[in-house]
């Protein structure tokens, strides 16, 4: 088992700099938010993980479009939950 509170730490600080640098709309932001909810869905914190793959879906869509194909990508991680 990976160390999740160690990696939970980085993706929470990776957020507030991606947030700060680049806006919480950019696609960086949208693709550490992705990463971070597969940590999380991978702890069993799966409503949590769909929150943030939905968060992840919308900003990708917003800034790529709903046919881009990392926007479909982002929508197979969440299933539509």
């Amino acid at each position: 088992m990976g160390d999740y509170r160690a990696a939970t730490a980085y993706y929470t600080r990776a957020l507030d700099i991606e947030g700060r640098l680049l806006g919480e709309d950019s696609v960086d932001y949208a693709v550490t938010l992705n990463n971070f909810a597969s940590l999380e869905e991978s702890r069993g914190n799966v409503g949590e993980a769909v929150r943030m793959y939905r968060r992840s879906f919308e900003l990708r869509k917003a800034k790529l479009g709903p046919e881009n194909g990392t926007t479909l990508r982002a929508e197979a991680n969440w299933g539509g939950r």
